[in-house]
């Protein structure tokens, strides 16, 4: 597999996880209690990857864009412990309400980070 392939990968994955969720919110209601919790998780990376996107357009030039193709594959590690972490919390039934559920996932994201650095220290 070459760069541009796990590239691709990532970048599939990285916008995959919202928009599947977004999209299992609105199928299935009943999971938005859960959806909730990754969505505020993955709404900060999905912040940076929207103005890694919005910059390599704006500064489109004949030379390829170092930050544009390497933020996706060098943000990927922790992208999916954020979700993982996420998931795993938003199995947690309180707090109930669907605000307080996504600042739950906002507040976690950090925290799935250092605990995925921290792991990652270990070995």
């Amino acid at each position: 597999m070459d760069e541009r392939t796990l590239t691709f990968i990532a970048v599939c994955i990285e916008l995959g996880v919202p928009a599947g969720w977004l999209a299992l919110m609105y199928l299935r209601p009943a999971t938005r209690r859960r959806a909730v919790v990754v969505l505020g998780a993955v709404s900060l990376p999905s912040l940076f990857y929207a103005a890694v996107v919005v910059t390599h357009v704006l500064r489109s030039t004949d030379r390829p864009d170092f930050a544009f193709y390497a933020a996706w594959a060098m943000t990927f590690a922790p992208y999916v412990a954020v979700v993982v972490g996420a998931s795993l919390l938003a199995l947690v039934p309180r707090p109930s309400h669907l605000g307080a559920r996504f600042l739950l996932g906002l507040a976690s994201a950090p925290l799935s980070y250092f605990l995925f650095v921290w792991l990652a220290s270990l070995l």
